[in-house]
């Protein structure tokens, strides 16, 4: 699935405070591979506007609120066509469709700011800036990279005072649901690693060449 790097970075970054543990009875993992395991139904028949659905309803639950009903429709049209494109001989990705994923983009990121800036005391405010700076303008795509600063992160997260922490679980909700991310990532992170290890016994394939490029180049 190919995806604008900074469509990605904001995702990235919340997806990474998910490493902090929280205790439930749900079975997370198991969840998670049947979450991919549907997302990769979706893709493989084509279904695009189901995926965006799929993908979508996870978002929703970790960040309630920060895109619009109006925004959304966009963003599913311009997923959905840009998938639709990128099975035909000249894929491309509309400048409309651009305009619409950007604007979205940014006023997410002013929600974002607002949140912190009004309902964040001063502890809450510098943690999500040392965040926020820790993470690369752009990204490559492969997550499992950024593994080495989830434990930075978490421990900075729980040296919080108990105001803070209870600020950020109450504007950002991915603050109740750590576990359920955290899944997610491992889970992602095991599929990367498959993959990688698959196409580094097929030489010569495309796809696998794209791939094993992207990961050497983050090696260096």
């Amino acid at each position: 699935l190919s995806t604008s790097p900074e469509m990605i970075r904001p995702v990235l970054i919340f997806l990474v405070l998910a490493r902090i543990s929280s205790s439930t009875s749900t079975d997370h993992d198991l969840e998670a591979k049947k979450f991919f395991g549907t997302a990769a139904n979706y893709f493989q028949q084509g279904r695009h506007g189901e995926l965006f659905d799929l993908l979508y309803s996870k978002w929703e639950k970790f960040y309630p609120g920060l895109v619009s009903a109006d925004q959304v429709r966009e963003i599913r049209a311009a997923f959905v066509s840009f998938r639709e494109n990128q099975e035909t001989d000249k894929p491309f990705f509309s400048l409309a469709a651009l305009l619409s994923v950007t604007n979205t983009i940014d006023a997410v990121e002013k929600e974002i700011k607002k949140r912190v800036f009004w309902h964040v005391n001063a502890e809450g405010k510098v943690f999500i800036q040392k965040v926020f700076a820790s993470f690369p303008k752009e990204f490559s795509g492969q997550l499992r990279l950024l593994s080495g600063k989830f434990d930075a992160i978490r421990s900075d997260y729980e040296a919080l005072g108990s105001p803070a922490r209870k600020q950020l679980a109450k504007q950002f909700p991915i603050f109740a649901h750590l576990d359920e991310v955290k899944a997610l990532v491992v889970v992602f992170d095991n599929l990367v690693d498959v993959v990688t290890s698959a196409c580094e016994n097929l030489s010569g394939f495309a796809e696998c060449e794209h791939h094993l490029a992207r990961v050497e180049k983050l090696h260096k």
